[in-house]
């Protein structure tokens, strides 16, 4: 249950290393992998289907009756996939996430701000950009005793 990036790999795993297995994939949402490009979610839809996966997209299933609700005989196992939310209420102010609360970032993995960030967040930066280069400068010195 569950059709985003961890409920998608799951069922793509299974589909490719077990394949005599009756895959279900369901979601809530009308498609998988709603935080990804369209093209990637055409993509994996595509590859899970070809691949004899069923996908049961726009269903509400209630939790703890997902076998009962779906009217799937037989034994077996739901896998819960669903129900993530992101963890950055401490960024609230800064405008940096998207509509599905991902922080924003570029490349390097710096976080891309409308606002100028705080002060202290600044420091912290730089706090840990001095600890680490006093880390490698100690390291490096280490490692030249060592090879005397």
């Amino acid at each position: 249950v569950g059709a985003g990036l961890v409920g998608v790999e799951l069922a793509a795993e299974l589909a490719h290393f077990m394949t005599d297995l009756k895959i279900v994939l369901i979601n809530r949402g009308q498609d998988i992998l709603p935080s990804m490009p369209e093209a990637a979610r055409e993509y994996a839809q595509g590859w899970l289907e070809s691949r004899g996966v069923e996908l049961r997209l726009g269903q509400d299933v209630p939790v703890g009756k997902e076998v009962e609700s779906l009217g799937i005989q037989g034994p077996s196992v739901v896998f819960a996939c669903a129900g993530v939310r992101m963890r950055n209420d401490f960024m609230a102010g800064l405008n940096c996430c998207n509509l599905q609360g991902a922080v924003l970032v570029n490349r390097s993995m710096q976080v891309l701000c409308n606002e100028p960030l705080p002060d202290h967040v600044q420091e912290r930066g730089s706090d840990v950009e001095s600890a680490t280069e006093e880390s490698h400068k100690q390291s490096k010195s280490e490692s030249e005793e060592t090879n005397v």
